[in-house]
């Protein structure tokens, strides 16, 4: 992505993701960002804590992607993670989130369950953008 090209990203993941991905990170194309690896376990760190570790300016707009996390958190974790998310998030800021809803459960469990990952929860999708609308209200 050529629009990362000297922009600072933080690469939150749980610290056994991440090895995978700094083996291929010398495969990116030259024009990538300046990633900074940033490892948690969400269900006992906050990400508050570790963004602002790492560097992380809440006054700067910030575009949050939680891909493929949210399904692996219990609800607390996530109701947490997203009030940290609207706390540090300056104007200007998004947040684009993949997750797994509702009607996609059954089959997404025996997928994860064939693979050896657990997939903790869903979300209708209604009630998930909600919970983002109730944790950036909070946090302002």
């Amino acid at each position: 992505m050529p629009e990362l090209a000297g922009v600072k990203v933080f690469e939150v993941d749980h610290p056994a993701a991440q090895g995978d991905k700094r083996k291929h990170l010398s495969e990116l194309p030259s024009f990538t960002g300046i990633v900074s690896f940033v490892p948690t376990n969400f269900e006992l760190e906050s990400l508050d804590t570790v963004v602002n570790r790492a560097g992380h300016d809440p006054s700067s707009p910030t575009c949050w992607i939680w891909e493929g996390v949210v399904m692996y958190l219990t609800r607390d974790a996530m109701r947490a993670t997203l009030a940290d998310i609207a706390r540090r998030s300056a104007p200007g800021s998004t947040l684009i989130v993949n997750y797994h809803t509702l009607h996609r459960r059954l089959f997404a469990r025996l997928m994860f369950r064939l693979i050896g990952e657990p997939q903790i929860s869903a979300w209708p999708a209604e009630g998930f953008y909600m919970r983002i609308a109730i944790a950036r209200k909070e946090g302002e």
